[in-house]
């Protein structure tokens, strides 16, 4: 109070940060002649080097990653690059270690869609014990339905069923493409291939109505419903053809496969917008999938950056 009393002449400026608000009430000055609320920053914020280059390796992972397949893949591409030995969950591991030395990292992964990732310590885990960080690959989101795609009123939608708890009104006008694994017949004695697939365009729309067919939406909020309202609109379409042929050719192209050979997909709706960070300083990190991919990121990284001292003596387990 005392600093803005000697601040009383008018001001024709002011600098606002929005991590140092301080709002002081007309009260603080009984002539009324000043603004009724100032807002004072005592000290600038930026992101220093190391946490930009922290923040910008997240915004990569999270673009990286429209699904958990696409993040396990990740995560699996960067163990590699580490050296981390990958294994085979089935076999015997004293004889894939082979005389493993502590310090040493592997890990394996299950189905396309988990990963376990584990550094030896330097004492045994049961004098040491372990260090485990866990993270889940999977988000809050809309899951394509099998042979999603249908003909309504001229337009191709694709039938989707909700993921999770996401937050419905939050997809509507947002660019969105589709992405996740199609499982491919590979003609060797009828053996099956995962394959990562992402259709980033054209983008798809599940587009709100305009105003005049919905005049009660901002008292009321955009509502919902998760089975009338939530296919995206594709493409136009007439009255020959199957649109569910249509949709499986696009994946077969983006796969590099024929048609044919597509056995089965699962896939998701994702936000095509590239994360960003954002804030005057940089502070803030805007994108989807954050919850849980942040963590993972997180625990990730810590894996690989390992520890020191004691911190290296027990089991580290992603």
């Amino acid at each position: 109070k005392e600093k803005f009393q000697e601040l009383r002449h008018p001001l024709n400026s002011l600098v606002v940060h929005p991590s140092r608000i301080l709002t002081f009430l007309p009260s603080c000055f009984p002539d009324k002649k000043s603004p009724s609320a100032f807002f004072f920053i005592d000290e600038e914020y930026t992101v220093d080097e190391s946490q930009a280059g922290m923040v910008d390796d997240l915004i990569a992972f999270l673009n990286a990653c429209p699904t958990p397949f696409h993040a396990v893949a990740e995560v699996r591409r960067r163990l590699e690059a580490a050296g981390t030995v990958r294994l085979d969950e089935g076999a015997k591991w004293g004889v894939a270690l082979g005389g493993v030395a502590p310090g040493g990292r592997f890990f394996v992964e299950r189905g396309g869609g988990s990963i376990v990732a584990f550094r030896i310590g330097s004492k045994p885990p049961a004098e040491a014990g372990f260090r485990i960080i866990g993270a889940h690959t999977d988000s809050p989101g809309l899951r394509l339905k099998p042979r999603a795609a249908r003909s309504r009123e001229g337009f191709v939608a694709l039938d989707v069923e909700v993921y999770g708890a996401p937050i419905l009104a939050s997809w509507a006008d947002r660019d969105l493409g589709v992405a996740g694994r199609v499982v491919v017949d590979e003609g060797l004695g009828g053996r099956l291939a995962s394959r990562l697939v992402r259709l980033d365009g054209p983008a798809l729309r599940i587009a709100n109505v305009a105003i005049h067919l919905n005049r009660e939406v901002n008292d009321a909020g955009l509502v919902l419903n998760r089975h009338r309202h939530l296919a995206p609109i594709v493409a136009e379409w007439g009255a020959e053809g199957d649109p569910r042929t249509a949709f499986e050719d696009k994946l077969a192209e983006a796969t590099g496969v024929s048609r044919e050979a597509i056995v089965g997909a699962d896939l998701a709706l994702f936000d095509i917008a590239s994360a960003a960070r954002g804030g005057w300083g940089g502070e803030f990190v805007f994108s989807g999938r954050l919850d849980n991919l942040a963590m993972c990121h997180a625990g990730l990284t810590a894996f690989l950056r390992g520890g020191t001292g004691d911190e290296q003596s027990a089991t580290a387990v992603l």
